[in-house]
């Protein structure tokens, strides 16, 4: 009997083997050649699994040969297109093929194929491998939908081939020093899920970034943090009470600027403690005035001062031109101060001490009266303090049996 795959013969005998002709029983009904040199140049060219026969440009995937039921068509034999041979394929379970022209098949081509196996072809092509002979013989022929991610300064997962209407996950991982944007559909999530039923091309689009540090010792900075490329970013200083800001470290000098980024930038921002004047009148008396102050006279901000006013001879205190009573008071600096220590005369009279009945002496702190059972302390505003004889610095009157005299306590 014959034989229907026997594609080439080397006849090495005396009979009369022709291509083609069924003489000397069939031997050479289906071959393509017969050669009677055992040298002969075949034209059955193997490439994989796959074997070709070539004659010119008629070029024809002869056979499947490999152990595989699910299998891919090559995409071409060197660059060339070819045509699919009578009985190429036996026991398949599926086949794919991603050409986007369906290969011309011989009618018997998939004789040996069962009809209702998946056949895998591109979406773009499913109605014309339904309409092309030999393949519209196939009832289950499925749409394969390419994804084809693009990054740059990131990477993608996903990049494949998938059955129509398969849900497909898409993620997006900017490298180090980027940002993932969005992409090139405008959607901004990174990781995102599509129900894929066309082909597709995406490009994850990224930013490069860029760290802005500002420091600020006595104040604060609004803006510093890691910035887009290219962002454009106001830094606000405020400085902290007491303070006011002089510049930045780049010499700058507003409080408020904009920056546009282009680099890591590293700035920082310089205050000086604010200073305050003080000045203090006391037409008729004088004050002392306890304090640190600064070389030219002023006092920085939240220094303690105290005031200790004296009334002249004749006169005395009545209180400060903001009110206060005290003739002794501390004031914390937080602004420039103007005072002026008000007095009026003192028209108490004063009689005679009599040295040698009555003594009225200030050791120290302490009020020794000697001659009289009973004596009264005033302060110098005629605040009635009674028989008191420890005393805190200030001026005083003391009555004793109708003397009177002022004393003054440092």
């Amino acid at each position: 009997t014959y034989c229907n795959r026997l594609i080439e013969v080397y006849n090495k005998s005396a009979l009369g083997i022709v291509a083609g002709y069924s003489s000397n029983g069939d031997v050479a009904l289906y071959a393509r050649n017969v050669y009677t040199d055992e040298f002969g140049e075949s034209k059955l060219h193997k490439i994989g699994d796959y074997v070709f026969y070539v004659d010119g440009d008629n070029i024809e995937l002869f056979a499947y040969v490999g152990g595989e039921t699910d299998i891919t068509l090559p995409s071409d034999y060197e660059g060339m297109h070819y045509i699919i041979a009578d009985k190429a394929f036996d026991g398949l379970t599926s086949l794919t093929s991603m050409l986007e022209i369906p290969p011309f098949a011989d009618s018997h081509a998939f004789g040996n194929v069962n009809k209702s196996i998946s056949i895998y072809v591109p979406i773009q092509s499913v109605e014309a491998y339904m309409s092309a002979d030999s393949w519209r013989d196939f009832s289950n022929i499925i749409g394969l939908c390419t994804i084809k991610l693009i990054a740059e300064n990131g990477t993608v997962t996903g990049t494949g081939i998938y059955e129509e209407n398969s849900d497909v996950t898409l993620t997006a991982t900017a490298n180090e020093g980027y940002r993932f944007v969005n992409w090139s559909d405008g959607v901004e999530d990174s990781i995102r899920t599509i129900t894929i039923t066309d082909n597709m091309e995406l490009t994850a689009v990224f930013v490069k970034q860029y760290t802005l540090i500002a420091t600020a010792e006595n104040g604060t900075v609004n803006g510093a943090g890691v910035h887009d490329e290219g962002a454009i970013v106001t830094l606000t200083v405020t400085a902290n009470e007491g303070y006011r800001f002089v510049n930045w470290s780049d010499g700058v000098e507003d409080s408020i600027r904009t920056i546009t980024i282009t680099e890591d930038i590293t700035l920082e921002a310089f205050f000086e403690i604010k200073t305050y004047s003080l000045n203090v009148v006391a037409d008729s008396g004088t004050v002392e005035i306890t304090g640190m102050a600064n070389m030219d006279g002023t006092y920085n901000h939240g220094t303690e001062i105290t005031l200790a006013v004296t009334a002249n001879e004749g006169y005395r205190f009545v209180n400060w031109s903001d009110g206060v009573e005290d003739a002794q008071r501390t004031i914390i600096v937080t602004e420039s101060i103007e005072l002026e220590a008000r007095f009026e005369l003192d028209d108490t009279p004063v009689l005679e001490v009599d040295e040698d009945n009555i003594s009225i002496q200030l050791l120290g702190n302490v009020l020794v009266v000697e001659g009289v059972n009973n004596y009264a302390v005033y302060t110098i505003t005629g605040l009635y303090l009674g028989k008191v004889n420890i005393l805190e610095s200030g001026v005083y009157i003391v009555v004793a049996d109708g003397v009177r005299k002022k004393i003054t306590v440092k």
